[in-house]
C-alpha cells in the first residue's frame, strides 16, 4: 500500500467516525480483530466501538464453513468491520445481510456513477454478492461474547475480488471479480470507502429499528434466487440420503431468515448457521 493511499485510508478515520488499522500484509484481519477484542475484554471495555481492520494482502483468509479465500496483495478489498451493535443478541446475525446490503449497494452506485452497464450486483443468500452469476464477494462474521459483561463484539470480515485478473482452474467455475466481469479497472480506495459508509449507515438503521424491516423489500429485490427453485444443504436426513429436497426461494423475513416454499406450498423460514442455498444447474 503506497504512502499516498495509506493517508487517504486513515481520512476515513475522521469522515466515517471509524478507526481504521492498516497493515501491508496480514494472515487475517478477523485474526487480528479477535486478538484487539481479547484486549477489549480485558481492559473491561464498555464503551460502543466501530474499527475497520484492513489488508493489501492476506494469507490465510477464510469463508464459511472453513473454506479458504484467496487475497493476493493489491488486488482486492480484504477487511474485518467490527462492532458491538446496541440490540438483542438474536439480532446479531442480521449483521452479514446488512454488510451484503451495503456492498452491493456501494456496487451499484459505482457502477451507475461510471455508467459500467454490465455489472448487476445481487445477492447470494446469506453472505455472497453475485454478479452475472459468478461470486465476486464473500462475508463472514463472527460473533465474541464478553463472559462477564455479556456485551457482544461482531466482527464481520469482508473479501471482495476487486481487480483480480485470473483465478485457479477450481476457482475459476464460481468465482470472478469487478474487473473480470466489467472489463474495466476499479478503484480500491474508493470502493473501500462506499463500502464502509454504506455498512455503518445500515447498521446505524439496524440499532434504530431493532429490526430488518426497513431493508426486506430492497433486499429481496437483490436476491439473486427469489422464486427460483433451490437446494438446500444442511444436516437433513433427507439431503443426507441424497434425496436433495427441492424448495421455492420467497425471500427473506423481518428476522434475515430465508423463507422458503416446500411441495406442499407450506412457508418454511431458514436460518443460516451450517445452511447453504445453492441452485439447480450452478451456484446460484
Amino acid at each position: 500500500m503506497t504512502e499516498a493511499s495509506r493517508r487517504k485510508m486513515e481520512s476515513m478515520e475522521q469522515f466515517l467516525g471509524v478507526k481504521v488499522h492498516l497493515y501491508e500484509k496480514t494472515d487475517s484481519t478477523n485474526l487480528r480483530a479477535k486478538e484487539y477484542v481479547q484486549a477489549l475484554i480485558e481492559k473491561k471495555n464498555t464503551d460502543r466501538i466501530n474499527e475497520i481492520f484492513l489488508a493489501d494482502q492476506q494469507t490465510e483468509g477464510r469463508g464459511r464453513l472453513g473454506r479458504s479465500w484467496q487475497s493476493p496483495p493489491e488486488t482486492g478489498i480484504w477487511m474485518s468491520y467490527l462492532t458491538n451493535p446496541n440490540v438483542p443478541a438474536d439480532k446479531i446475525s442480521c449483521v452479514t445481510l446488512l454488510a451484503a446490503m451495503g456492498i452491493a449497494r456501494t456496487v451499484k452506485f459505482y457502477s451507475l456513477k461510471r455508467s459500467i452497464f454490465n455489472v448487476d450486483a445481487k445477492i447470494k443468500w446469506p453472505n455472497d454478492i453475485i454478479i452475472n452469476g459468478k461470486k465476486i464477494c464473500g462475508i463472514l462474521s463472527e460473533l465474541v461474547t464478553d463472559p462477564d459483561t455479556g456485551m457482544n463484539y461482531v466482527i464481520c470480515g469482508i473479501g471482495i475480488n476487486v481487480n483480480t485478473r485470473s483465478f485457479d482452474t477450481e476457482e475459476c467455475r464460481y468465482a470472478s471479480s469487478l474487473y473480470r466481469e466489467s472489463g474495466i479497472t476499479w478503484d480500491r480506495e474508493e470502493l473501500t470507502f462506499g463500502v464502509i459508509y454504506n455498512i455503518k449507515e445500515f447498521m446505524r438503521s439496524f440499532e434504530i429499528e431493532k429490526g430488518l424491516e426497513f431493508i426486506v423489500p430492497d433486499y429481496n429485490n437483490m436476491l439473486v434466487n427469489k422464486d427460483q427453485e433451490v437446494i438446500l444443504s444442511s444436516m437433513n436426513p433427507e439431503i443426507q440420503a441424497g434425496l436433495e429436497p427441492r424448495y421455492i426461494a420467497r425471500g427473506i423475513d423481518k428476522t434475515g431468515a430465508l423463507l422458503v416454499e416446500n411441495s406442499a406450498g407450506e412457508i418454511i423460514p431458514i436460518t443460516s448457521g451450517e445452511v447453504s442455498v445453492r441452485g439447480l444447474y450452478g451456484y446460484t
